[in-house]
C-alpha cells in the first residue's frame, strides 16, 4: 500500500502506482485510506535544469490519511 516504482528512464515502458480505498464510510468511525496518482514532469524552458533533473519523466505521488462520512 502506498509504494510505487516504474522503469525505463526517460522512455518509460511501466509505471505502477499502489492506493487502497477506504472501504464503506457509512458505518463506524473513521477508515485509512492511501490516495495515489502517475503523472508526466514535463521539459522546462532550461536546457540545463532539463540535463541535471532527467526532464521529462513520470512521477508519482501517494498520500496517505482517514476518510469519514460526516452528515
Amino acid at each position: 500500500m502506498g509504494n510505487g516504482a516504474w522503469t525505463g528512464g526517460a522512455t518509460c515502458k511501466y509505471i505502477e502506482e499502489n492506493g487502497a480505498p477506504a472501504g464503506n464510510l457509512t458505518i463506524g468511525p473513521a477508515l485509512p485510506q492511501t490516495l495515489a496518482s502517475i503523472f508526466c514532469l514535463p521539459k522546462t524552458s532550461s536546457v540545463l535544469a532539463n540535463g541535471v533533473i532527467d526532464l521529462p519523466r513520470p512521477g508519482a505521488v501517494t498520500l496517505q490519511g482517514t476518510a469519514d462520512l460526516v452528515p
